[in-house]
């Protein structure tokens, strides 16, 4: 397959934003039938409203300096899809996109003819499968996964991530996740299960409630970046406060390489 027919491919399949179908089972299907990829190295998802891909890229850049041989997957492009799927900060190039896109698109093709599909997974959740795949031929040590809409029903959740990172929560999609604060922040808190690591920025009080609440259905004791202060007391935070919350996260992820979950160790 060249890349321009992968592009023709995937750009059949919807407009990713027009044609969205939230859940996990099609995603879940296709990464079973190419043989379960996202289960070849840790990762880390990272959901929220404001500061996803700022935190997705600066996390990329701080595990690259670490010597740590890392993938991640962003959404969406603003050129060139193959943007969305980089390892040790190089985008993967379009001879493998291409590559990759064809392996995907013939296990997609066969479930849907098995009838293990009522139809063909969407655009992202094709990209998704492609991005894990990749990760998987280049043997990340650690992946970087930035949620695509919501948490709770989105494809990146499907890769089971050890680590869980969710950024401020505002009102957005609304058509897909709830009228209110409380109904988005509990799409998106949903990424938060049992046995995981979970790192939270501040929220407003309706948000932080909700993920408080979610945190302790599932017996996880979240790591608070900073302070849960009120939102207006923000705006004149100084580098020191900024400084805190970054060293906050480090330790955590310190932690969870310190105790060997490279992938491989």
């Amino acid at each position: 397959m060249l890349f321009a027919d992968a592009q023709r491919y995937l750009l059949s399949l919807g407009h990713e934003t027009l044609t969205i179908k939230l859940g996990l089972e099609n995603t879940e299907r296709l990464l079973a039938a190419l043989g379960n990829p996202h289960k070849s190295f840790p990762s880390v998802q990272i959901a929220g409203t404001n500061g996803k891909g700022s935190t997705a890229i600066m996390l990329e850049s701080i595990c690259c300096e670490a010597g740590i041989r890392t993938g991640l997957f962003t959404s969406p492009h603003l050129i060139s899809i193959t943007e969305r799927i980089r390892i040790d900060g190089k985008q993967i190039s379009e001879s493998e996109f291409a590559r990759l896109t064809g392996r995907v698109k013939q296990a997609a093709e066969q479930l849907l003819k098995q009838g293990n599909l009522q139809t063909l997974p969407t655009f992202f959740e094709h990209v998704t499968a492609i991005a894990l795949l990749a990760f998987q031929e280049a043997n990340v040590e650690f992946a970087i996964l930035e949620t695509g809409l919501g948490g709770r029903l989105d494809s990146t959740t499907a890769a089971g991530a050890q680590i869980v990172a969710i950024t401020s929560i505002a009102m957005d999609h609304q058509e897909y996740l709830g009228d209110t604060l409380a109904e988005i922040a509990a799409e998106k808190a949903a990424i938060i299960q049992p046995g995981l690591i979970a790192i939270v920025a501040p929220q407003a009080e309706e948000a932080t409630e909700v993920l408080l609440r979610r945190c302790g259905e599932v017996a996880v004791a979240p790591s608070w970046i900073g302070e849960v202060e009120p939102r207006d007391s923000r705006s004149s935070a100084g580098p020191a406060h900024y400084r805190s919350r970054f060293c906050n996260a480090r330790s955590c992820l310190s932690n969870f390489f310190r105790n060997g979950n490279r992938a491989g160790h």
